[in-house]
C-alpha cells in the first residue's frame, strides 16, 4: 500500500526483470521490453533499478522517488 502521494505513481505499474548478467545480444534486450510492458520503471532482481522518461528530466526523476 502506498504511503504519499507520490508513492502512487508507481502503484501496480513496476515491472521485474531477472537480472542474469551483462547482455551481451539482443536476447536480453527482447526480455528486458517484454518485462518492462508499459511501465514505466522496473526492478532488475539482485542488481538494481531501471527508469524511462519522455526527458532525461523525467526518467530522473522517477529514478528518484523510485
Amino acid at each position: 500500500m502506498p504511503v504519499n502521494q507520490i508513492s502512487m505513481e508507481f502503484y501496480g505499474k513496476v515491472g521485474y526483470h531477472s537480472y542474469e548478467g551483462l547482455a551481451l545480444d539482443l536476447d536480453e534486450q527482447k526480455r528486458l521490453v517484454e518485462d518492462l510492458d508499459s511501465n514505466s520503471v522496473m526492478i532488475l532482481r539482485n542488481h538494481g533499478l531501471l527508469s524511462t522518461g519522455r526527458t532525461v528530466a523525467e526518467a530522473f526523476l522517477r529514478m528518484f522517488y523510485l
